[in-house]
């Protein structure tokens, strides 16, 4: 939301907070993150970060176009929200588990594939701004 300088809360959540959110059926899938937006209650980053842009897009004070100006580029979000929510999944693979192996994986191959991806498309973006900005 500090994005779209729309106003927002962070609040924090333990084991025992979560927990009580899920049995209460206000947790989906008894995952975080949760966006509480008034009456939606959404989990997954996906979905929570093309809420929060399109919110953005829709309101008067933004001057970006978060979610894209066409369906193309729209399209082109949803797909780096995916790619990042990858990422997110194997970081707390190993993150959850403490295993030796997984960590060496993601540390020496998949953050490297990952940035290098991330880089080319910076670069691509000088050109034709892909969502990035100038470069």
């Amino acid at each position: 939301f500090k994005e779209t300088g729309m106003p927002y809360e962070d609040v924090p959540v333990d084991e025992a907070k979560q927990k009580a959110l899920a049995e209460s059926g206000d947790l989906l899938f008894g995952e975080l993150p949760m966006l509480n937006d008034g009456k939606i209650n959404l989990v997954e980053p996906p979905a929570i970060l093309e809420h929060i842009a399109q919110k953005g897009d829709n309101s008067a004070s933004s001057k970006n176009r978060l979610l894209g100006a066409n369906e193309d580029e729209r399209s082109f979000a949803r797909s780096l929200c995916s790619a990042a929510q990858d990422l997110r999944i194997e970081l707390f693979s190993w993150v959850k588990t403490n295993d030796a192996d997984m960590k060496k994986k993601f540390i020496s191959v998949t953050l490297p594939q990952w940035f290098e991806s991330l880089d080319k498309l910076a670069v691509k973006s000088i050109a034709e701004d892909r969502g990035l900005g100038p470069g």
